[in-house]
């Protein structure tokens, strides 16, 4: 569990800040796109058996 933990949260929480930097110059569609990369790219690494 720890060691899963260690090997998602660094991207998850540069994820956080990145959102964080695009919500203050309020660009919406970056905002979308690079949460939809995320979701696309780094969600389905978390599921591996």
């Amino acid at each position: 569990m720890k060691e899963g933990c260690q090997f998602w949260q660094p991207s998850f929480l540069s994820l956080l800040h990145h959102l964080e930097k695009i919500k203050q110059k309020k660009d919406c569609h970056q905002m979308e796109t690079v949460f939809q990369f995320y979701l696309f790219n780094f969600i389905p690494s978390l599921q591996t058996p």
